[in-house]
């Protein structure tokens, strides 16, 4: 899972820093002040996956992988509406 994140993360967004140390990974909104997304790897392909008050506990990883995108497709979303590109 952390290696299919980290390709759509450093591919194809601006938006997000992100940092990978063994079974867990961070993935911080670039510019803001606000908790990450945090990923723990809790046994064979099952996840932790919070953000803030959201919670997504023991998940597959596919589960785990539209969550985290649906999160990060949600802030760019928000993000380019509030500051949008000239």
């Amino acid at each position: 899972m952390y290696n299919q994140l980290m390709s759509f993360l450093g591919a194809s967004n601006s938006y997000f820093t992100y940092v990978q140390d063994g079974e867990r990974m961070e993935i911080w909104v670039r510019g803001k002040d606000w908790f990450p997304i945090l990923i723990s790897k809790v046994k064979d392909d099952r996840y932790r996956i919070t953000w803030g008050g959201i919670v997504y506990r023991d998940v597959n990883t596919d589960k785990g992988l539209k969550h985290v995108l649906r999160i990060c497709q949600t802030i760019s979303s928000d993000i380019a509406h509030i500051n949008p590109v000239c």
